[in-house]
């Protein structure tokens, strides 16, 4: 999502963020949305998307998403990605990630993260990851095949 060399057809957080057999380890888009000085192997967060025993007070890619002026003890998102009572719209992550443009708010990706409703096509943080020049609602097929996705993966990432 951040770069052209993200092995999108191994990365299995695509999976990873409905089911509980995501390979974080080996998946390269948990390195493309940060930096490369992330110690993604002992990063709880990688774990703590799928389970409640997270302790994200040191995971680094909280810190790595974003900058050093967020307030993660108090972000909702560290609880929201296991449970449905995030306040989304006073999180700072969900600034941090990306721009100053997305619409937080509409962002069905938020929900997503916990369930299988997930309006991807319309999702901004689908266009807040990348670049001001992605059109993801008009080009999330041809990228898809671009990078080998079968229609299986498109339906996980547009439809659900």
């Amino acid at each position: 999502m951040t770069s052209h060399h993200t092995d999108w057809a191994n990365c299995n957080l695509l999976r990873g963020m409905t089911n509980h057999h995501t390979d974080w380890a080996n998946c390269n888009l948990l390195r493309g949305m940060t930096s490369h000085h992330m110690d993604w192997a002992n990063c709880n967060l990688l774990r703590g998307m799928t389970n409640h025993h997270t302790d994200w007070a040191n995971c680094n890619l909280l810190r790595g998403m974003t900058n050093h002026h967020t307030d993660w003890e108090n972000c909702n998102l560290l609880r929201g990605m296991t449970s449905h009572h995030t306040d989304w719209a006073n999180c700072n992550l969900l600034r941090g990630m990306t721009n100053h443009h997305t619409d937080w708010a509409n962002c069905n990706l938020l929900r997503g993260m916990t369930n299988h409703h997930t309006d991807w096509a319309n999702c901004n943080l689908l266009r807040g990851m990348n670049s001001h020049h992605m059109d993801w609602a008009n080009r999330n097929l041809l990228l898809l095949q671009s990078h080998g996705m079968t229609r299986q993966w498109m339906n996980l990432l547009l439809l659900h």
